[in-house]
């Protein structure tokens, strides 16, 4: 399952607002959905895998587990 948002611009795009929607469904966990929005769409449009290795630790994002909202990003 690929995760994103395609709103046609009606709205500002929140893939985040996406993923709380369905973990409050209950039927994904918080690690399903996080793959779903980020390696799993890079895998399916075959582009090189940057999230799990090279340069991890430039690009951190902290999430609050429940809410999944953003505690901290790096730089």
């Amino acid at each position: 399952m690929l995760l994103g948002t395609d709103n046609g611009m009606m709205n500002s795009p929140d893939v985040g607002e996406e993923v709380r929607l369905l973990r409050h469904t209950g039927l994904f966990s918080v690690e399903e959905l996080l793959t779903n929005v980020t390696y799993t769409p890079r895998k399916a449009l075959n582009l090189d895998d940057c999230i799990q290795g090279r340069n991890l630790l430039k690009h951190v994002i902290v999430l609050e587990r429940e809410s999944l909202k953003t505690v901290y990003i790096s730089q």
